[in-house]
């Protein structure tokens, strides 16, 4: 969806800027192109940092054509301050952008204006970001608290697939996609946490459920922690009547417990409790269900 609604925002983009008779429609499809992202929090984000950038260029640009237009030394030395400043006001997404249009003022060698030209860049963005952002919120807007759900409840699915396969003594079992998920997962997180601090709906699919992600995350982690060892130990262990039982709760599968437990043993149903009670608390918080 991101692919589509990037491609509708550089359309109305140009579309817009054609009706309005707007200087370039080029840097309004540019910023329609970068605004459009994953989710709302990181457009409204984009966004804001693209519009400051351009004026931060327009206003520096501005500046430096009312003195020395086109001149090499004075476009360095532009370029060296908006660097700087950009990375004094933590505004550094905004530097890529500053440039550019500082460097579209500083050499544009057109009969118009550095002050109609600078104007008109600022508008052209703002019109750019102003479609994409609406485009995202409006057509099937993605949240990241519904994609940390999501995410977290396949996880889990999958950790509770690899602990069965492990107890049917399933050997060469591969932890590499689960891997690539979880850092997908912890991606999205810090999204979450902007999306609570600014007026948007929190999502309409999860928005109802009361989940306390940081645990989650925490969790999700130790799980992962203690199957990777499980998986390195591999399988064919003795278990101790506290998985045994554990074992018949969730995968109502039924393995006589040992008393007589070697070191292997014990060092794996340590891990092993530790996997399964986490399995069995996030299944109950995220209501997944099946064995």
């Amino acid at each position: 969806m991101r692919i589509i609604k990037t491609a509708m925002a550089v359309t109305v983009s140009v579309l817009v800027a054609n009706l309005l008779n707007l200087d370039s429609p080029f840097f309004a499809a540019v910023a329609a192109a970068i605004t459009m992202q994953g989710n709302i929090v990181d457009s409204f984000s984009m966004g804001k940092y693209r519009i400051l950038g351009t004026i931060m260029g327009a206003i520096f640009g501005f500046v430096g054509s009312y003195f020395a237009q086109g001149n090499p030394l004075v476009t360095g030395i532009g370029i060296l301050i908006i660097i700087y400043v950009a990375n004094y006001l933590e505004w550094n997404k905004s530097i890529t952008i500053s440039s550019v249009v500082f460097l579209s003022i500083m050499l544009n060698q057109d009969e118009a204006t550095s002050v109609y030209y600078s104007l008109n860049r600022v508008i052209d963005t703002f019109m750019g970001i102003t479609v994409a952002v609406i485009i995202n919120f409006t057509i099937r807007p993605q949240y990241s608290r519904d994609k940390v759900y999501d995410y977290s409840e396949d996880l889990i699915k999958k950790y509770k697939e690899i602990i069965k396969m492990l107890i049917l003594n399933k050997n060469n079992l591969s932890l590499s996609g689960i891997t690539e998920e979880l850092d997908e997962l912890e991606n999205e997180f810090p999204s979450i946490e902007k999306e609570e601090r600014i007026p948007i709906h929190p999502g309409e699919e999860h928005c109802d459920e009361d989940i306390d992600f940081d645990d989650t995350k925490r969790l999700l982690h130790k799980l992962n922690w203690n199957v990777v060892l499980l998986v390195d130990m591999g399988s064919g262990y003795k278990l101790d009547e506290d998985n045994a039982k554990m074992l018949r709760k969730i995968y109502k599968i039924n393995i006589c417990p040992k008393e007589k437990l070697n070191t292997d043993d014990i060092v794996f149903n340590y891990h092993l409790k530790i996997a399964l009670e986490i399995v069995s608390k996030l299944s109950e918080r995220f209501k997944v269900e099946g064995n």
